[in-house]
Formats: C-alpha cells, structure tokens, sequence
C-alpha cells in the first residue's frame, strides 16, 4: 500500500507531504482545497495522466511553458520509491533512483511493477460504483484485465491490424511488380544491345589486329619496293658482261711477242741487231692498250664487286621479306574490308596486290 505521497508544484500544491496509515485513511477538507488534486497527482503517476503541463502550478508557467520543475513521488509500504517529474529540460521517472524516459503516454514497466497497482484502483469523484453500474461488455473487459485477458484482445487486434497491413503491402507490391515487369519488358533490347556490344568489341579486336598485319605488310612491300627500285638501278651485271666482251675482243698475237723479246735479247747482247722497229713499236703500243685497258677493267670490276655484294645482299633481304610477308598474305587474305577506309580490299588503294 501507499505509504507517502509527496507533490511539489502541482496545481494548488506547492510542496505538501501526506502521510498514509494502514486500513482506511480519509482526506477531508473544504472544496477548492486540494482534494481531488491529490487523487490526480496520484493518478499522474500511476498511468502518466493528465498528459501535458495544464496541471503544472500556475506560478512554473509561463504562458505554454515551464519555468520550473513539477514532482510527485509515491512511497510504498514495502519500500519500493516511485517518482514522476516534469521539467522544462526532462520529463521522467525515477524507480528507486534509477532514471527511466517517460515516452508518450506510456508508463514504463518497472513504474507499474515498483507500484503494484493500476487505475482499477482508484475511484474518481463521481464515478458510478465500481462494476455495478457498468455494461456486462465493460465489465468483462475490466476482468479481462485483471486476468491479462484482456492481452489476447490486444494481440488479436494487432495481429488483424497487421494482417490489413500486410494485405496492402503484398497489393502495393503486386503493383510494383506489374510495373517493374512492364518496364522490364521495354528494356528487352539491353540483352540483344549487350550481345551486339561484345560482336562489337570482337570485331573491334580483330579489326586492330588486322590493321597491324596490314601496316606490318605495307611497311614490307615498301621495303620490297624500295630493293627493286635498287636493283633496277643497278647496271653492274650489264657492264661486266661489256667488259668481258671487250677482254675478248682484243688479240694479241702471242708469236709477234715472243718474237719481240728473242729481238729484245739480242738487242742487249749485240749492238748490230737489225730490228724491225716499226713492227715493234706497233706491238708495244698495243701492250700499252692493253695495259691501259686492264688498269681501267680491274678498278671497274673492283666498283662491279662492291655492287655484286649489295645485289647478294638486297636478294638475301628480299628473300627474307617475301618469307615474312607469307603468314601476313595470310591474314590479309581474311580481311573482307580495309580497316582504314572501310572498303573492300580489292577495292582499296592504300594496299596493292
């Protein structure tokens, strides 16, 4: 049971302590007094009624605020302390010290148990007699509560509240499915764009890599190009084949040599010689040509040998070349279009057959 209600600053009560006795206890006293005020500061704690500050002291308010702090604390025979404050910063409950957030209209647990009695036990001025003068439906919901029936009442209630809840959820969501699969449906062309993207990127591939055999190939065929236009310059073959021609063509009459130098003998043995002199000097001055025409043919065959050499060496290149440009004849001949302009390879004049 009560032991002590102490009310600070509410309505006309501006600290008053009451002290309960066990078995019945009567406040008495003029109307206007404060009476019924200590049932509500009572009620206040127990099931956090009025809600609000309209039952604050006149003199902490300050038009629809509070200026200072209203208390009511319950202590109970068995030394359980319950304590329910308002101020302009804070508006809680104290359960033997122990701070707990008023949230709303509710009561916390720990208030209810601490107290160990609700708003079934208390009687308002004016009230009709407990249970009597109640409808058979109301009464059965007072005992439900006494009972904690009144709990399967709550619960079926929230179950159908979220049974509703859910039925309008799993409609709206059916709703939104519709749309997202109409949408879906619209969006049918993202499939066939992604596949048209990879044959894109493929070709894309492949068409780099056709561009680099064909740049590849016609840095070759330059090169070939530029080989053949060397050995069309070069006339080194013709010209060995005049001077052999030339080496040939002159004759020298080996027994008028032999001849001459039996002569020449002589002619340093006796003074008295007889010398055919004109003959001799006919074949001295064709042994002079000769000599001369010898000179000239080996510096010019030197010239032809240095030109023989690059010849064997564009050859060697060229052979080489047209090995390596096999595998690219190859790839090229896989190419449908020019990467570059885009038209058929035979029609292409940027690559040459």
């Amino acid at each position: 049971m009560i032991s002590t209600v102490e009310i600070i600053n509410f309505e006309s009560h501006k600290h008053t302590i009451i002290d309960f006795h066990e078995g019945f206890n009567c406040i008495s006293g003029k109307s206007g007094h404060g009476k019924s005020s200590i049932r509500r500061a009572i009620g206040w704690v127990v099931d956090n009624r009025p809600i609000g500050i309209g039952k604050m002291s006149w003199w902490i308010q300050n038009g629809k605020k509070l200026t200072g702090t209203a208390s009511v604390t319950i202590t109970m025979s068995n030394g359980n302390v319950v304590k329910r404050e308002r101020s302009p910063v804070e508006n809680v409950y104290y359960v033997n010290g122990v701070k707990l957030e008023a949230v709303g209209s509710d009561v916390p647990e720990e208030v209810t148990k601490a107290l160990g009695f609700s708003d079934f036990n208390i009687q308002k001025q004016f009230d009709p007699q407990f249970l009597i003068a109640r409808s058979p439906g109301e009464v059965a919901q007072y005992l439900n509560r006494i009972v904690n029936l009144d709990d399967i009442d709550y619960y079926q209630s929230a179950i159908k509240s979220k049974k509703s809840d859910c039925a309008k959820a799993i409609k709206a969501n059916d709703e939104r499915l519709k749309m997202i699969t109409e949408q879906l449906h619209k969006l049918d062309w993202v499939d066939k764009a992604e596949e048209l993207y990879k044959q894109y990127s493929t070709l894309s591939s492949k068409v780099e890599e056709k561009s680099s055999v064909v740049s590849q190939l016609k840095y070759e065929l330059s090169s070939y190009d530029d080989w053949t236009k060397k050995l069309e310059q070069c006339s080194c073959l013709t010209r060995a084949e005049e001077i052999i021609k030339e080496i040939a063509s002159i004759k020298i009459d080996r027994t008028e040599i032999t001849q001459l130098k039996r002569e020449l003998t002589l002619y340093d043995s006796y003074d008295t010689v007889d010398l055919d002199f004109d003959r001799a000097e006919k074949l001295i001055n064709k042994i002079e040509k000769f000599r001369s025409i010898v000179k000239d043919e080996k510096a010019e065959l030197s010239g032809i040998k240095e030109e023989l050499k690059a010849y064997e060496a564009a050859g060697d290149a060229i052979a080489t070349i047209e090995l390596e440009m096999i595998p690219y004849e190859k790839e090229l001949a896989t190419v449908d279009r020019c990467p570059t302009c885009g038209k058929s390879m035979y029609e292409c004049t940027d690559v040459a057959f």
